[in-house]
């Protein structure tokens, strides 16, 4: 992938050895957002949860690739579990309240998940 701000394709680099110098919300705080723009992010929680911020503050769709150990890769040792954002949760459920990243994700649409 290259960084062609022409076809709003946008790289991140702290130090702007590859694209623009700053983080992700340096650039996306200078964009006009319409409704068939989607934000795709993957790195740290702590970046993803300010995207996912900053996406439902302007209300745009993002995706999010989140990291997680896998230990087995099989959702069986539940090592790679993050909370949902699941409003319609009647009790508390084990598998209504938390995803595993090895089966659901590890990509999610920014309003299924929480990042603490």
């Amino acid at each position: 992938m290259e960084h062609e701000p022409g076809k709003n394709i946008f790289l991140t680099t702290d130090d702007g050895s590859l694209g623009v110098a700053g983080n992700v919300l340096t650039v996306l705080e200078n964009l006009d957002f319409n409704d068939q723009i989607i934000i795709y992010a993957c790195g740290p929680k702590p970046m993803l949860k300010a995207i996912q911020h900053f996406a439902a503050k302007n209300s745009v769709k993002a995706q999010l690739s989140v990291e997680s150990y896998m230990g087995c890769g099989l959702g069986l040792c539940q090592g790679c579990v993050i909370e949902r954002q699941n409003e319609q949760m009647k009790k508390h459920s084990y598998h209504e309240k938390y995803t595993l990243v090895c089966m659901d994700g590890p990509v999610y649409w920014s309003n299924e998940v929480c990042f603490g």
